[in-house]
């Protein structure tokens, strides 16, 4: 939590000094209708601009440190000042890395959903078959902390008490999250309540699917991190030994030398953003079953 709280005040301080400026920072970095979603469900509550200040924050901070490692190299080993245009990658990668944290973020809220939502079924069934109607057998379940899937109940619970209808509620309970699974669950509760259907027997047979899924879900990322895994060995350890191989073994064939100053910044910067990427999308295939 420490670090989210860091996000958000990086966020909220980049937006205000934009916005002292009078400058809109979503006109500077367009953000995409799927970028807008992502913000609905990460629970950030950021407003657009907020989001795109922290990507230029982001990219402000890159270029400079990298700035600043890249003028060593240029005053150390005399690599030419116009390297210093290789600031600019950074920057992009920057704003990259900004968008697949928010992705994280809002992956990690899918995942507690994800990761409770089995539970909490079993729970609301037992409730339910016990004799408790479903408002009362939801309530429970949102006080025995299920993670995000207490959350969500709750909200919903909130809105029925408000004067909302339950169908209402349990559609815009599922509109918060991106879980494909507690959609589908609330969905069903709609379908349920209205058609007066037997919900304790409907709650049974949807975790019995649930729990299928959940296991083809992770036969499904075991194969994922198997060929990920092998593409990081390869793209990051494998693939740069053969690279200096062919290359010093060129120069003593053909007679031409490559600079040591390439290779360096290969090592410290190519290669861990290869190895970055590489782990980050393994990280948001993760389906937190």
């Amino acid at each position: 939590m420490g670090f989210l709280h860091l996000v958000k005040q990086v966020g909220s301080e980049a937006w205000r000094i934009f916005a002292q400026f009078g400058i809109d920072p979503a006109r500077v970095v367009p953000i995409s209708s799927k970028e807008r979603d992502l913000l609905a469900y990460s629970g950030l509550g950021w407003a657009e601009q907020q989001y795109a200040a922290f990507q230029i924050a982001c990219a402000s901070t890159a270029m400079l440190i990298s700035a600043s490692f890249l003028a060593i190299f240029v005053l150390a080993f005399g690599i030419a000042p116009y390297s210093m245009l290789a600031i600019l990658p950074f920057g992009l990668f920057a704003i990259l890395a900004a968008r697949m944290h928010l992705a994280g973020i809002s992956k990690e809220r899918e995942r507690d959903v994800d990761a409770n939502l089995l539970d909490a079924l079993r729970h609301l069934a037992s409730e339910l078959k016990g004799g408790k109607g479903l408002l009362p057998a939801l309530s429970e379940i949102e006080r025995s902390g299920y993670g995000g899937v207490s959350e969500l109940l709750g909200h919903a619970l909130a809105l029925i008490a408000e004067g909302e209808t339950a169908q209402a509620a349990f559609r815009e309970a599922g509109e918060k999250t991106s879980s494909q699974a507690f959609r589908s669950f609330a969905a069903t509760l709609v379908h349920a309540t209205a058609s007066g259907a037997d919900l304790s027997g409907v709650i049974a047979r949807f975790s019995r699917e649930l729990e299928l899924s959940h296991r083809n879900a992770l036969a499904i990322y075991a194969n994922e991190c198997s060929k990920l895994s092998t593409i990081t060995v390869v793209a990051t350890g494998v693939l740069p030994g053969l690279l200096v191989f062919a290359l010093v073994e060129s120069g003593f064939v053909f007679g031409f030398k490559i600079p040591v100053e390439a290779f360096l910044i290969s090592y410290l910067f190519l290669f861990p953003i290869a190895k970055y990427s590489l782990q980050a999308k393994l990280g948001l295939s993760n389906p937190g079953a």
